[in-house]
């Protein structure tokens, strides 16, 4: 697996390879927020597809946010609902965190965030 790290370049940014022996639960469902503003346009067509999860230190709306990717793609940000759990896990405890879409509606795109079981 990769491990996911603030200081990432974009040139650098790779999807996270999961290994087959490792089990992971679901931390979390919160909203995909700001899809619309970003490179995937129909979140349909990455529902079920591995995200990864990257602290912006330098965004201008929010020092804490956190992009979700599925390899170059920005495909959003996690909703503030959860955001400051997801930055703790990612900076204190190093889990290698990862999302999925799983749901999208005309209610908005569900974004699942998913940890290894062995953190739960």
């Amino acid at each position: 697996s990769v491990c996911l790290s603030e200081t990432l370049h974009f040139t650098e940014r790779k999807t996270m390879k999961l290994t087959t022996s490792q089990e992971y639960f679901k931390l979390f469902d919160c909203t995909l927020a700001g899809y619309k503003h970003h490179d995937i346009q129909n979140p349909a067509s990455i529902l079920n597809e591995q995200l990864s999860l990257e602290i912006e230190p330098g965004n201008k709306h929010d020092n804490t946010a956190v992009a979700v990717y599925f390899g170059l793609q920005h495909a959003g940000y996690v909703a503030r609902s959860i955001l400051k759990e997801v930055v703790f896990r990612l900076r204190q405890n190093n889990y290698p965190l990862y999302a999925k879409v799983t749901q999208v509606d005309a209610a908005g795109v569900v974004l699942s965030i998913y940890a290894p079981t062995q953190t739960k």
